[in-house]
């Protein structure tokens, strides 16, 4: 189990910042925002999750961060009706993606 952050990073800020713990009974939820990158970070790294499952229902996006896992860690809700908003992580050799 990895914990994991996520930042809700604005034009030139963060505005947000939460802790998911996944692997938890229930997943945290979110409120979707219009033009922010949720920038998700192992913890323990620093850097992305190696491995991430997303999955739409309706408006909404839930993200689970274990490859055995049915049940999402992480939900935002109203994602899809945010314009300009985009999952993001720090890869390994420095870049975002």
């Amino acid at each position: 189990m990895n914990d994991i952050t996520v930042k809700v990073n604005g034009k030139d800020s963060v505005i947000a910042e939460k802790i998911i713990v996944t692997k938890d009974s229930s997943p945290t939820v979110i409120q979707a925002r219009n033009k922010v990158n949720y920038e998700l970070i192992e913890q323990v790294t620093g850097k992305a999750s190696d491995h991430i499952i997303t999955k739409r229902i309706g408006k909404h996006l839930e993200i689970s961060f274990e490859e055995d896992s049915n049940t999402p860690d992480l939900i935002i809700e109203g994602f899809y009706d945010s314009t300009d908003s985009a999952l993001i992580g720090l890869g390994e050799d420095g870049s975002y993606y």
